[in-house]
């Protein structure tokens, strides 16, 4: 023990009043708590977007029991769909079509057929006006 360091049970006294005086025990050590940054589950607020169910290929799909909706990266809900729909210009795109790579699939259906049915017209490239 250093020589000016004072044992816990020791009584000194008080410089100057010369009263007897007891070291204070200790503070304890309060317990760290976790950082605030984890909300709990109850305190989540729901997304203001509804989350899309993943595609079930046994499932009708949005144009009818031929189409499938994507899964949520936009890939076919199975191999057998290989044909993309796009819904907003009511087109398809077999894989030969130039823009079959590029388009995002709203919609899959099985065969052009399929697409036909469900109201979807094949990708055909516009002919240039002839003058």
């Amino acid at each position: 023990m250093a020589p000016d360091a004072v044992a816990p049970d020791a009584v000194t006294s008080d410089p100057v009043t010369s009263d007897p005086v007891t070291p204070a025990p200790p503070a304890a050590a309060e317990p760290e708590t976790p950082p605030a940054t984890v909300r709990p589950a109850a305190a989540r607020r729901p997304s203001p977007r509804p989350r899309r169910p993943a595609a079930d290929p046994d499932r009708p799909g949005p144009f009818g029991p031929a189409s499938a909706a994507p899964l949520p990266d936009g890939s076919a809900p199975g191999p057998e769909f290989t044909i993309k729909g796009n819904a907003g210009s009511m087109l398809f795109h077999p894989p030969s079509s130039p823009y079959y790579g590029r388009t995002k699939a709203e919609v899959w259906f099985r065969t052009p057929e399929d697409a036909i049915a469900a109201g979807f017209t094949a990708y055909a490239p516009r002919r240039k006006a002839t003058r």
